[in-house]
Formats: C-alpha cells, structure tokens, sequence
C-alpha cells in the first residue's frame, strides 16, 4: 500500500513518539524518503501567474454631463454615483475636486473631467473625477461654507 507524504511523516513521528531506538529507524526513513521523493516529483510546480494587463480605457477624458444619483462622504474623497458617462456609474473625488463633489444632491447635474486610473487587478478601471462644476453654482467659492462648531465652556454647575 503506497503512503502520501502526509502518512510518512506521521508515521516518522510515531517513531519518534514511541521512543524506538535510533537504530531501528534506518529502514523506516530509507522507506519513507523514497515515498516522499516520489511525490515531490510527481507534482508540478506551480506556476506564477503573469501580471496583470493594464485594464482597457485608461486616460483622461474630456467634460462630461453627469446626473447625481447618490454621494457618500468618505473623508479625504467622496464617492459618486452618477449616470451619464457610458463606461462606468461610480467615481471617486479626492482632496479638493471632494471639496465639490460635497455640494451635490441626489438629481443636481454637473460636468465633470473624468481621470481613468488603470486597475492593477485587470478589471475596470478607477473614474475618477476633476473640476466639478455643478450646474446653477457658478464656483465653489459661491457655496456657503459649513457653520463652524459651538464650543461650550467646561465649567461646573452648582446644582
């Protein structure tokens, strides 16, 4: 009956566990060695898998119309969903083009320059967005800043 490598070397260990003298081992791992070189080399080696290719469509395109679906807020970028542009509905803004992409509302229209970033898994590729203009907003400096947070002073109330 053939032994896989795993059974050798539980059976070696059992040898080992049983307290066998060293001197009836000779056989046993002559044996055992065989079995195992023969499974060694028996299997393939693994091949490593070739890079992947650049994902299709990477560039920058020019001004697109977009439609405001839904924004996610995500701290240093937001994430959009948009209809309008053919390859893809999500997008990501970052740092100050997130700045813009936190003015819009579910429905606003606003154009866009789409940054198409390769993919490094093969797959679609990242659309990103640049200078969000949102439509009836003639620049970000016209969107009324956040209204900065009340601090209330710690002092300790005598009730």
């Amino acid at each position: 009956m053939p032994l896989t490598r795993i059974e050798c070397c539980a059976f070696l260990k059992s040898l080992i566990e049983a307290k066998v003298p060293s001197t009836h081992w000779d056989d046993a791992v002559m044996k055992c060695a065989v079995i195992m070189d023969a499974r060694a080399t028996a299997a393939p080696s693994p091949a490593a898998a070739p890079p992947a290719p650049p994902s299709p469509g990477a560039g920058v395109s020019g001004p697109a119309t977009l439609t405001c679906v839904s924004m996610e807020d995500q701290g240093k970028k937001c994430r959009v969903e948009a209809t309008g542009y053919a390859t893809g509905k999500y997008f990501s803004a970052w740092d100050k083009h997130a700045a813009a992409a936190r003015q819009l509302t579910p429905g606003a229209t606003f154009t866009a320059t789409v940054a198409e970033k390769p993919n490094p898994k093969g797959g679609r590729p990242y659309l990103n967005l640049e200078d969000i203009r949102i439509s009836g907003v003639a620049s970000l400096a016209d969107v009324p800043a956040a209204q900065p947070e009340v601090q209330v002073p710690d002092v300790d109330l005598p009730f």
